[in-house]
Parts: structure tokens; C-alpha cells; sequence
């Protein structure tokens, strides 16, 4: 008999759910197991279907709770790993210019002659303002100005271009660190961290907790990674 209502009492959820309905069936009664027959069972104290029903949405809203912990430890560590690469990427970046600008530095110790190198490179080929001034489309009156301003460094880099084509030369434009971008940054990162430890220090010192000479050359190295590594705090003016 008990077979037949539990048949039919699936058939008849068959018909009335939908197909991704899910069935769960729980021990009714907490006394069970304090081995209580079911006929000296009580009303009192039992436990309800409601009672259930907060059970199920409480393990619910913690299963939820979990698995957005899981998706922001997820999204924190994707945030990481892109600024992490980001990191990376700017350090390459800097590597390649850096072995791109080598090429350059040869010809950073080079003077630029006492008249400018337009006069210079005009004479060398023989060529008197009249000549340059037709072929560069200005007035003669014109070459002077743009020879001086040049030297004063008034001149445009358009001009400069188009009187290098007048030439039949090219005009080279660009910018040769002193030692290395590398060592820009890390020379950069150093001052930083000076001006920083230095407030440390005298703050630890007022406080009677000063740090040993090998303790703050590790905080400093530490320091200067740091800044090294943030970037956004590297070029920012000290208050």
C-alpha cells in the first residue's frame, strides 16, 4: 500500500513539474535517532516542513556567499596577473627602446657646429643662400632667420625636415637617455625611496625603535622595488 502511494505520488509530480525539478527527501523527525516509535511521537517539538524549507535557503545563501568568495578571489587574482603583466610588458618595453637608443648614443657627445648645422652642411656643399633660398621655395632674404633659428632653436621640426630634404639629408630627430632608461628608473626610484626612509627613520628614532644598518639597507632595497614596481608612485613630486 505504502509502495503504491509513493508510486503514485511520483506519477503524480511527473505530471505537474518541470523537467529540471529537483526532489529531496529528508529524515523527518531529529527523534529517529534517539530510536522514539513513531507512535509515541508528539506534535510538540517537532520539526515542521517550514522548518526544512528555512534549512534548504539557509544552506542556499550559504552555497551563494561561497561561490561569490570564489568568483572575487578569482577576479583578484585575474586583477593581479594583469598587473603583474602590466609590470612586465612596461619592463620590456623599456628593455627593447633601451637596446633600440644604444644605437644613438655614439652620436650623443656630438657638438653641433659653432653656425649651426644648415650653415655648415650649405657650405660644405657650396651652395650660396640664393641657391638654397630657390630650392627650398623662400626668399633669400629668409635663409639668415632660418640659419639662426636653428642655433636659438626657434625652428620648426616640419622646417627642419623639409631644409634637410633641400640638402639631400636626412633629418634625425630623437632622445638619447644619458645612461639608460633602466637606470633612469632605478636612479628615479632611489631618490624616492631616500626621501621616504628618511621620514621613516626619524620617525623610528623618535619612537626609540630605530632599525641596524643591515636591517635598513634591506627596507631600502625593499623600498625602491616597491616603487619601482607601482609605477604611478615613481614620478610623483615629494610633499
Amino acid at each position: 500500500m505504502e509502495n503504491e502511494i509513493f508510486e503514485a505520488f511520483l506519477a503524480l509530480l511527473k505530471l505537474n513539474v518541470k523537467k529540471k525539478t529537483l526532489l529531496t527527501f529528508i529524515n523527518a523527525d531529529w527523534r529517529d535517532f534517539q530510536n522514539t516509535p513513531a507512535i509515541e511521537e508528539k506534535y510538540k517539538g517537532g520539526i515542521l516542513i517550514d522548518d526544512y524549507l528555512f534549512i534548504r535557503s539557509y544552506i542556499y545563501n550559504l552555497t551563494i556567499q561561497l561561490w561569490t568568495y570564489i568568483y572575487e578571489f578569482k577576479m583578484s587574482n585575474v586583477y593581479m596577473s594583469m598587473t603583474d603583466m602590466k609590470k612586465k610588458q612596461t619592463k620590456i618595453i623599456r628593455e627593447q627602446l633601451d637596446d633600440t637608443l644604444k644605437r644613438f648614443s655614439s652620436i650623443a657627445s656630438v657638438n653641433r657646429p659653432m653656425r649651426g648645422w644648415i650653415r655648415a652642411i650649405r657650405d660644405a656643399l657650396g651652395m650660396n643662400m640664393r641657391q638654397f633660398a630657390n630650392r627650398l621655395g623662400v626668399s633669400k632674404s629668409r635663409i639668415p632667420r632660418i640659419e639662426q633659428d636653428e642655433i636659438t632653436g626657434s625652428l620648426t621640426l616640419k622646417t627642419m625636415n623639409r631644409v634637410a630634404e633641400t640638402l639631400d639629408c636626412v633629418f634625425v630627430y630623437g632622445l638619447v637617455p644619458r645612461t639608460s632608461l633602466d637606470e633612469t628608473v632605478k636612479k628615479q626610484a632611489s631618490i624616492a625611496a631616500k626621501k621616504r626612509m628618511s621620514r621613516l627613520m626619524h620617525t623610528m628614532n623618535l619612537e626609540a625603535q630605530g632599525l641596524s644598518s643591515e636591517n635598513a639597507k634591506k627596507a631600502f632595497d625593499n623600498m625602491v622595488d616597491e616603487i619601482i614596481d607601482s609605477q604611478s608612485m615613481l614620478w610623483e613630486k615629494d610633499k
